[in-house]
């Protein structure tokens, strides 16, 4: 495999996270996926080589009242809620994101690293006023590529 087809399969399958993430957590709208960035090295004493993707979502929700204690209680559930999801996907060798093998505490990965927030006081109360984004970094370990 080369690195755009690494690359391409990383995008599909971040599409189909966000996917299976908005399926099981219908209260936020399409999720955005931005800033997806790739850096590829090869360590001196393999022949492999290691990719860290980065990119940050962006998702919407609904804060029934904007005080600031309401919207503490429904950004922490939020977060919650994305970390969850996250925290079990690893990021493999053939570029598809899977159940999580290695520890969390025994990786590199960022999960769910809170960038902003925002209340839009125009919709007042009704649904998805509330926008957050969130980082992530996986990396992806012994990746066999085409000279």
């Amino acid at each position: 495999m080369d690195k755009k087809t690494f690359e391409e399969r990383v995008k599909r399958s971040i599409q189909v996270q966000m996917f299976v993430f908005q399926s099981k957590n219908g209260r936020n709208t399409q999720p955005k996926i931005s800033n997806l960035n790739f850096n590829w090295w090869k360590p001196s004493d393999g022949k492999n080589h290691t990719c860290e993707l980065y990119f940050e979502g962006e998702f919407t929700f609904n804060t029934p009242d904007p005080d600031i204690g309401s919207f503490n209680h429904e950004l922490d559930k939020f977060q919650g809620i994305q970390f969850r999801f996250f925290k079990d996907l690893e990021l493999f060798n053939d570029g598809e994101f899977r159940k999580r093998e290695i520890s969390l505490d025994d990786s590199d990965d960022i999960i769910g690293l809170f960038l902003s927030s925002s209340f839009d006081w125009t919709l007042g109360g009704e649904a998805n006023n509330t926008t957050v984004k969130f980082g992530y970094e996986y990396s992806a370990w012994d990746i066999e590529l085409e000279s």
